[in-house]
């Protein structure tokens, strides 16, 4: 389950960095 959670925040990280650049 931490290695989800882990997925799940890179995951959230790459859509955080994505809205950021447009």
């Amino acid at each position: 389950m931490i290695y989800w959670t882990k997925v799940k925040n890179i995951s959230n990280l790459a859509i955080q960095v994505k809205t950021v650049s447009y």
